[in-house]
């Protein structure tokens, strides 16, 4: 599915974490260690990195600590921000106005720790806002990785329990009320604990230096 002659007025957000041991994949370190789980969170990076990069719209990276130059991101291909907001909803709602403002009609956001995702699924994402006004594409977890909207969000980010069970049928509970029109993009699994690793060969191949035996 691809509609290239259309990206014109669409823009992706990519949230990202920076780098640092002991600041990403927290719960994943806590198991294996903080140096293997930046390389975990590394590797996934890599691999969305090469996704993105040819895709014919606009790229805006939103760093959690501060902008970097010359590191993953391309300075040419990428514009770079920092999030603003108290919380995980308030920087997700203040990018979405932000983009807003600047006049892109369809806007995606998404974070950085879904190994599967991939262009296919970015390319349905901005589709599916041509006729509807939310998509969200949701994770085993209950969270969800990706978000899109047509039109600016206003409350959907409020009174979320992030980082729970909840996140994905609290925020469609909220589009459902305010009468928003949505898609849904198919479940990925991102990567928490150990035994997820379990579900990537090369990840597991790099923390543990081999392949994992069926059992």
């Amino acid at each position: 599915m691809s509609f290239e002659s259309n990206y014109e007025d669409c823009l992706l957000i990519v949230f990202y974490k920076n780098p640092i041991a002991g600041k990403v994949k927290t719960s994943l370190g806590n198991e294996i260690g903080y140096e293997k789980s930046l390389a975990v969170y590394q590797n996934i990076c890599t691999g969305l990195n090469q996704e993105i990069a040819s895709l014919p719209c606009d790229k805006l990276i939103c760093y959690s600590e501060e902008i970097q130059t010359k590191d993953l991101w391309s300075d040419e291909l990428y514009k770079k921000e920092v999030q603003e907001g108290k919380n995980l909803g308030d920087r997700m709602k203040n990018a979405f106005v932000q983009a807003s403002t600047l006049g892109y009609k369809r806007i995606v956001l998404i974070g950085t720790d879904i190994p599967d995702l991939n262009n296919t699924h970015l390319d349905q994402a901005f589709e599916m806002l041509q006729f509807k006004d939310k998509v969200i594409g949701p994770s085993h977890d209950g969270g969800y990785y990706l978000i899109g909207s047509r039109n600016t969000f206003v409350n959907h980010f409020d009174d979320i329990r992030w980082s729970s069970s909840e996140v994905l049928q609290n925020t469609l509970r909220s589009w459902e009320a305010a009468m928003e029109s949505f898609d849904t993009l198919p479940i990925l699994k991102d990567v928490d604990e150990t035994r997820d690793l379990e579900d990537f060969p090369f990840l597991w191949k790099l923390v543990y230096g081999g392949i994992k035996e069926s059992t």
